[in-house]
């Protein structure tokens, strides 16, 4: 199956900026006045994106993930392609809060709020696929890639990732089992934290879990540097 980046190049072009800097600029709410001087067309597609978020509203169930091809995710497709034709007509609507909101949460462009480098986007299903090329990306021994374009990151690990378990760091803040530290703003998870901050940022010995040289056996990360495993080995 072939995948393609997602937007034109144009909204492609608006976004690079953006991920070199790893920030969108602040948003605020569409003034009276705001509105008036904006062409028919851009008013037009921010009314059509606004009823498309009630839309919405309707089918999205709480607490739980639009699966692909449900109604749910169907809107989402439909509000992402919206916002995408809104920024291509006028890319200074990336200020508008509505827009933003919608442009990060339905993959129009990358969200820096669950990958500091950018280099991810959200599909409307909610799954996530990598910026560069579109194709979603993998989980592997606890580190997600691309396995089209992070030809080095398959074997890699994040620090504080899923312990043998399939687990990313988008997946730990998604699912409420981790938060980024304070200090180095790596993602960990709940139990590793303290003062909301990493044992590497609050200075602590290598004997505490948590820390990258804790429990390894030959650079694998395990329970134990000797002894029985979690792993299901005695090493």
């Amino acid at each position: 199956m072939q995948f393609q980046a997602p937007g034109s190049a144009k909204l492609r072009a608006l976004v690079e900026p953006y991920i070199n800097q790893g920030v969108y600029p602040p948003t605020h709410e569409l003034g009276d006045g705001e509105a008036e001087v904006l062409s028919e067309k851009d008013r037009s597609l921010l009314i059509e994106l606004f009823e498309l978020g009630k839309e919405e509203e309707k089918v999205g169930v709480a607490g739980e993930t639009p699966h692909k091809d449900s109604p749910w995710a169907n809107v989402r497709e439909e509000i992402c392609a919206k916002v995408q034709e809104v920024l291509d007509s006028n890319p200074d609507l990336l200020t508008l809060d509505m827009v933003q909101q919608h442009a990060v949460d339905k993959g129009a462009i990358p969200d820096p709020d669950e990958d500091s480098n950018m280099q991810y986007y959200r599909m409307p299903d909610w799954k996530f696929a990598h910026w560069a090329c579109g194709s979603p990306i993998r989980v592997k021994s606890g580190a997600s890639f691309c396995p089209k374009c992070d030809k080095q990151q398959s074997s890699e690990f994040w620090p504080y990732g899923g312990q043998g378990e399939d687990l990313d760091d988008v997946a730990l803040l998604l699912n409420g089992l981790g938060k980024r530290c304070a200090g180095c703003n790596q993602p960990t998870k709940n139990k590793f934290l303290k003062d909301d901050k990493c044992p590497v940022c609050r200075g602590t010995t290598s004997a505490e879990p948590g820390r990258r040289d804790y429990g390894t056996n030959g650079g694998i990360r395990c329970d134990v540097a000797s002894g029985p495993c979690s792993c299901g080995a005695w090493h």
